[in-house]
């Protein structure tokens, strides 16, 4: 797995703003922060065989609500939303953290989905049928 390999998935998922949008912000204190996103957690990690693209970035969206990193998940929802994860998954998903991580920080996680939604033109968000 090679930073190329990283920097070819930050770029699809991402768009091609998606490297400078991730280096800026740390470009002035860490500037090789990038350099450890690129080689270990996309050149490794996220393309490791097992799970799509969608179930890849649910776990990511669950994880980062639980740690409660409004950053981090403002990028996660909208690559979650690039890759094909519908915004009614998503709210799903938000809301099964909720007895894991409680009420505050599930709210918080959906009050941030429903203002990516809005600036991405997706609201309302239909609320999916009980299935048997």
């Amino acid at each position: 797995m090679t930073r190329e390999q990283g920097t070819e998935l930050v770029t699809a998922f991402g768009g091609e703003e998606a490297v400078e949008h991730v280096h800026e912000p740390f470009a002035d204190i860490t500037p090789d922060f990038l350099d450890h996103i690129l080689d270990f957690g996309c050149g490794e990690i996220c393309i490791r065989p097992g799970l799509t693209p969608v179930e890849r970035w649910i776990a990511a969206i669950a994880s980062l609500t639980a740690l409660d990193t409004e950053w981090s998940l403002r990028n996660h929802i909208q690559i979650g939303l690039r890759v094909g994860t519908p915004p009614h998954q998503m709210v799903a998903v938000l809301m099964q953290t909720i007895p894991h991580v409680g009420f505050l920080k599930a709210a918080e996680a959906l009050l941030l989905a429903r203002r990516i939604f809005d600036e991405q033109g997706l609201l309302p968000v239909p609320m999916p049928r009980q299935t048997d």
